[in-house]
Formats: C-alpha cells, structure tokens, sequence
C-alpha cells in the first residue's frame, strides 16, 4: 500500500507546488500594484476580515479534514460515503461560529474606523456569503482529497485565485478614481469581493468536476450496525476539534494578539510582511506538508507499513528544508530590506513605516515554520488518539507561554512588532521539539536505526561553510545590503553555498536520476511490450478467422454481422460493462 500511496503523494505534491507558483506568483504581482496605492490603514481592516474568514473556515473544516483522513472500510463506496457524511459537518457549524465571530470583532476599532462604517453591513454580508460557499462545497472536496486528486484540486485553486485577484485589482483601480468621498472603504469592499469571487469559482470548478452531482448524506451499514457518523472516526473528530482551538490560537495567535496590542496601521503592516515573508513558506512548504500529511497517513495505516521508507523520505525532506533554510535566511535575512525598499519605497504611505526594519526579522522567523510544519504533518499520520489528547494538552501550554510573551515583549518592554514575532517564534520552538520527541520515539519502536538517516551529520559541512559565509557577508556588504552591488555580492555568497549543497548531495542525486531514467525506461519497455503482444493477439484473432472463414463459409456471413452490431452499439452507446 505504501508504495501505492506513494506515487500520486509526489505527483500531487509537483501540481501543487505548481499550481502555488502560478497562484502566488500572480498574487505577488497584483499585491504589489495594489499596496503602493493604499494605506496600512486599509490594510489593517483587510487583514482583520481575513482573519475573520480564516478562523471560520479553519475552525469548522480542519478537524474534519484529518479525521476523514482515517477514514477505512469494506468497499471504497463505504469509505467514501463515511467521508461525505463527515465532510457536511463544517457547513453546519460553520453558522454559529460566523456569529460568535462577529460578536467578537463587532465593538474593535477596526471595524468602527470611520471609512468602512458606511459599508460594514455589505462587507460583513460579502464575508459570511463567502464563507458559507467555500464549505457548501466541502463534500466534493473531500472527495477529490481521497482519491488523491492534486491535479483537479491545483486547477481549480488557481483559477480562483487568479478570478480573486482580479476582481480585487480591477475594484481598487475603479474605487480610486470614481469614488471621490470614500475610495478606502471602496478598497475593503474590493477585497471583500475578490473573496467572494475565489469562492463562486471554487463551487464552479467541483460542481463541474463532478458533473452537478452533489453526492448525499446517508446511512453506512456496518455488519449489522446502521449510523450517519462512523463512531470511531467521531471520537476522533471530537479531539481534533479540541486540538484545532489550540492550534488556531498558534497559527493565528499572532493576528488575534494584534487586535488588543496594536492600532490598525501596525496591523497593516504587519500583514504587509507576512505577504511578503512567506511567499516562499507557502510555495514550497505547505504542498510538501499536505502531501506528507495525505501519502504518510495511508502508508502507516496499512497492515504492513513501510517504515524504513518513510523515515528515508523524511530524512532527504528535512536535509532539503536546512538548505533552503540557510539559503533563505541568507538571502533575505541581508537582502529583504533593500528589495522590500525597491519594491514599495516609492510610495508615501509606506515610506515612514517600520516595514523595512521588521521584514528581515521576520525571514529569521520561516525556518522555525518549515520545520514545525513538516514535523507536526509526520506527528499527526502517526499518533494514536490517546497520543493525540495529549497533545493537545502541550497545544494549550504553547499558546499560554505564546501569549505570555507576547503581552510581555510588546506591553512590558515596548518590542513592537519585533516582540510578537520572537512569540512566534518560542511556539514553534516548542512545537519542533515535541514533534522531534515523537519522530525519534515513533523511530525506536518501529526498529528504524536512525543513523541511517541522520540529519545533522548528513548537513554538518554544508552548515559549517553557511557559518563561513555569513562571517564572509557581515564583513563585506555590512549587516544589510543597502546598495545593488551589495545585493550581487551576498547573490553571489549564497550561490557558492547552493554549490557546497549540491556537492554534499551529489551521490543521492546521482542516485535518484539512475532511478528516475530506469523508471523511465522500464515504462517505455513496458508500454512497447504491451504494444507488440497487442500486434502478436490481433494477428493471431486475423490468421484463426481467416482458417475458419475457409473452413466454414457461412462464418464470413455471421462474423460480420456482430462486427455491425458491436460497432453499431458502441457508437450509440447502448453497449453497456
């Protein structure tokens, strides 16, 4: 099974990660003509509706997400029919949470501020619309994500993203030069409606994949039991549910804290910045992560998984994440200012903002989670459900120490910005370390000698010259380029680096085209055996018909007729399996 698993795993990883290019690529070029002509006012509110639209859609799909994931049974009918069942949940709860979400940003000064006052009811009206078509169409979802349908889903996230962009794009411009009075609220109600736009083709696209066949909750029967919801998988949901309240107050925890610690034109830029910053986090990481999170599942679910597999898999995952790590912080640790200061400089309204001084702290805060984000996804294909409740007791400790610092750094010691992301950052330590507790116990049981795969001594040279570099940096460009020649300088600094990787990796490189170019041959072979027994079959059917037209005249008369007839039904279709 695990080999099965295994190979649309990596190809849906490689639409995926194609289709965040295309989709981020396209985000980062539409952002960028759009925040040179509003204000971090403006972005602040964005910001917050987002927010607003993430903690509904997260809080009332994520759980349900992972449970179906475990979803087994006698028929694939029977699994799938478990997995629609479960996949309607998060429409249904998904009402009160938009009410307890209003009820909870409704009196902030965000959405008091004096542009957007006229427009709230049409924007909150345009938020929860949104939010309720993305999870009409949760059903159909969920059952592409089972037959591991990347390719469909890649599509049909592109195409909403560019229709989002788009729509936001063409109502800012329009806004600006048409609504005189109030082109800020104007600009809102543009996001706003790009948000609406994403969702509309969202429901499109699977509607269409699947024909306009909205599949229907029903009974599973089970032996002799008859339910909606499969027992086990219910218990399961349960404390995933309880884990996903930790889990959204540590990816989102920074956003919430920002709406008691900080005005709106802070919120503003530090939406700006993480745009910006993780870019590259959400094109490369988060593709691997669901792809691990999807293939791994199936792998150790299975009646004999291949173990020694996966930890070799994870293994060059996490070899390839330190040097993309190090590249990263290298990079944009030095360069993010001077790009970010070439990029968005020009405009007024961002010109006397601390956005340029907090983006390269912000880079240092992306390896922190990358790594989390790969560990936790190999956690959570492993854990067993009594290991799962305890982690949710660790998720309640990081976000209590999480916010801890937080309201220390920014209220107590006047750290701004810089203080929510150290918060962020301390998270994430501690999440990597329960996770790397689990990989390395998880290991010892299953017998996986780990030295086989050893991360650190794998990566010590390359990281011992990426120490070398970072001197050699810091002693020629300064602590940060400020000029175009400082930015070829360290371009240049980091590309030796990428030579050192690659010499490290060169015989698992070498490796894996050998394996690459022999699966390829061995499928053209196969193809071209199948080609020539097709070619041996049809001469053999045309030489036996020949001998029995000879032998028996009245054959010629009778083969010909059913010749007619199957060709007659196969282009009338009435010819049936």
């Amino acid at each position: 099974m695990s080999s099965q698993t295994g190979t649309p795993g990596a190809a849906g990883a490689t639409f995926l990660i194609l289709a965040q290019l295309f989709t981020k690529l396209f985000t980062f070029v539409s952002n960028q003509l759009l925040v040179g002509s509003i204000s971090p006012e403006v972005m602040g509110v964005v910001a917050v509706m987002e927010f607003y639209v993430s903690f509904v859609l997260f809080f009332s799909r994520e759980s349900e997400r992972l449970t179906i994931q475990r979803a087994t049974g006698s028929s694939k009918g029977t699994v799938q029919q478990k997995i629609v069942n479960f996949a309607y949940i998060p429409l249904l709860i998904s009402v009160p949470l938009c009410i307890a979400g209003y009820l909870a940003v409704k009196d902030t000064a965000v959405l008091n501020t004096s542009f957007l006052l006229e427009y709230r009811p049409l924007a909150i009206g345009l938020v929860v619309v949104s939010i309720l078509l993305e999870l009409a169409v949760e059903p159909l979802y969920a059952l592409t994500q089972y037959e591991l349908n990347f390719k469909v889903r890649s599509s049909i996230e592109s195409t909403a993203v560019f229709a989002k962009c788009l729509l936001t794009f063409v109502g800012v411009t329009l806004g600006k030069y048409y609504s005189v009075q109030n082109p800020s609220g104007m600009a809102v109600l543009s996001f706003l409606s790009g948000q609406l736009g994403y969702a509309l083709v969202t429901v499109v696209g699977y509607l269409r994949h699947f024909h306009f066949r909205v599949p229907k909750s029903g009974k599973v029967r089970d032996k002799e039991n008859k339910y909606f919801l499969d027992p086990a998988l219910k218990k399961l949901y349960y404390t995933l549910f309880f884990q996903m309240l930790f889990k959204l107050f540590l990816t989102e925890g920074d956003k919430i804290m920002m709406g008691y610690l900080f005005d709106v034109s802070q919120q503003g830029t530090y939406a700006v910045i993480t745009n910006y910053g993780s870019i590259i986090a959400r094109l490369v990481f988060l593709p691997v992560e669901e792809m691990l999170r999807n293939s791994f599942t199936r792998v150790f679910s299975a009646e004999k998984p291949d173990t020694k597999a996966a930890y070799a898999t994870m293994g060059n995952l996490l070899a390839f994440y330190v040097y993309f790590s190090i590249l990263l912080v290298l990079g944009g640790y030095f360069n993010g200012s001077f790009l970010l200061g070439t990029l968005l400089g020009r405009s007024a309204a961002w010109r006397n903002s601390d956005l340029f001084s907090l983006f390269p702290k912000y880079i240092l805060y992306l390896p922190f989670m990358a790594f989390n984000g790969i560990l936790e996804a190999f956690q959570s294909s492993i854990l067993k459900q009594s290991q799962i409740s305890k982690y949710s007791y660790f998720m309640l400790f990081s976000t209590i120490v999480s916010s801890i610092v937080s309201v220390v750094l920014v209220n107590e010691w006047n750290y701004g910005l810089t203080g929510l992301i150290i918060a962020n950052i301390t998270s994430m330590t501690l999440r990597i370390a329960y996770c790397s507790r689990s990989y390395l116990v998880f290991a010892k049981e299953k017998g996986v000698n780990l030295s086989d795969v050893n991360v650190l001594t794998r990566t010590f040279w390359p990281i011992a010259y990426s120490i070398f570099a970072y001197i050699l940096q810091v002693q020629v460009i300064g602590p940060r380029s400020s000029t175009f020649k400082d930015f070829l300088i360290s371009g240049a600094i980091c590309f030796s680096c990428l030579l050192v990787f690659l010499f490290n990796e060169k015989n698992a490189i070498k490796d894996q085209i050998v394996t690459t170019m022999r699966r390829s041959r061995g499928f053209q072979d196969k193809k071209t055996t199948n080609i020539d027994n097709s070619r041996v079959t049809n001469t053999k059917n045309k030489n036996i018909k020949k001998r029995m037209e000879s032998q028996l005249p009245y054959f010629t008369i009778g083969t010909k007729a059913i010749e007619r007839a199957v060709r007659f039904a196969s282009t009338t279709g009435s010819l049936s399996c």
